[in-house]
């Protein structure tokens, strides 16, 4: 990876996008400024014991501006709790967003498509989705998503007809946590956990991308695609090593796998990772993801529970 972009990636910073809150409040709002945060969900009775469970999705943002340190966001949290005339909650799930001011979407594409799917790889997620412009051909958004987690990338600027200050946002959700009943920080280290494990699948990813590639060379070879040369161009967002290339090469019995790659990687400008830079890189995310919290870590540990 190039050293430059790497650097420009140490500006991330993290804040709360969404909360999903549930209680046996009926929700309302006397404030309309309160009213922008919130997004009613549907209620659902309980059959077991007939009690309706209300639902809201509420932005913190909206109140006062971006929240970008947990302590602030105990601040604001209660005030529009308080203005939706509940007195009891439980979080239901909790969306962090790490943004990008400085790299723009496309610069980030790669790697958080490696992100998304060494996650997917590491907690056996077969919901995977990625997004293109039919028209423009821009890259919209990619995203794995199970039952208790989410992860997705997506073009900000594009998503918010370029009003936003953000660029790229990567976005980690902690879902049915309702049973679970874990605070802010602990999700957040619970992110960070789930990063540092996932980057030890990166082998794995790199030979299950090939295993798919495999796949796609014998329906398009010779039909949609001339060489090997310009199959692994096409597709060389599922590409991450030279010594994955070597692989590909090698299960289509090419004599000198090694060479080949290599003189691919000579004579094609592609976009490598090393394992060092995924380290790097998830080190620059639990970093912007922990100094959200770090500035209140004592009273952060218990603030937000119900």
């Amino acid at each position: 990876m190039n050293k430059d972009k790497l650097n420009k990636m140490l500006n991330m910073s993290c804040g709360i996008h969404t909360i999903n809150i549930a209680t046996n409040d009926i929700i309302y709002c006397r404030s309309d400024s309160v009213r922008e945060c919130i997004k009613a969900d549907k209620s659902r009775v309980n059959p077991n014991t007939g009690e309706i469970i209300y639902k809201a999705i509420i932005n913190p943002n909206k109140l006062n501006g971006y929240i970008n340190a947990y302590e602030d966001l105990q601040k604001v949290f209660p005030v529009i709790i308080q203005e939706m005339g509940i007195s009891n909650y439980r979080i239901a799930r909790a969306d962090f967003a790490v943004d990008s001011f400085e790299n723009n979407y496309n610069e980030l594409h790669k790697i958080n498509k490696c992100i998304c799917l060494l996650l997917a790889v590491a907690y056996h997620i077969k919901n995977r989705y990625e997004s293109t412009d039919p028209l423009s051909l821009e890259h919209l958004t990619t995203r794995v998503q199970s039952e208790y987690l989410e992860c997705e990338n997506y073009n900000k600027d594009i998503e918010s007809d370029h009003t936003s200050p953000v660029y790229n946002r990567l976005e980690f959700r902690s879902k049915a946590i309702l049973k679970v009943k874990k605070d802010i920080p602990t999700l957040i280290n619970d992110w960070c956990s789930r990063l540092e494990y996932s980057i030890t699948c990166f082998d794995k990813l790199q030979g299950i991308c090939n295993d798919y590639l495999i796949q796609r060379w014998n329906i398009e070879n010779d039909m949609q695609v001339k060489s090997t040369s310009e199959f692994l161009r096409k597709y060389q967002d599922n590409i991450y090593t030279s010594r994955q290339i070597a692989n590909f090469y090698s299960r289509l019995n090419y004599d000198k796998p090694e060479s080949k790659a290599k003189n691919f990687k000579r004579y094609n400008r592609i976009e490598y990772f090393s394992l060092n830079d995924l380290k790097s890189y998830a080190a620059i995310i639990k970093n912007a993801l922990w100094k959200y919290v770090k500035t209140n870590s004592k009273s952060a540990m218990t603030a937000l529970k119900s």
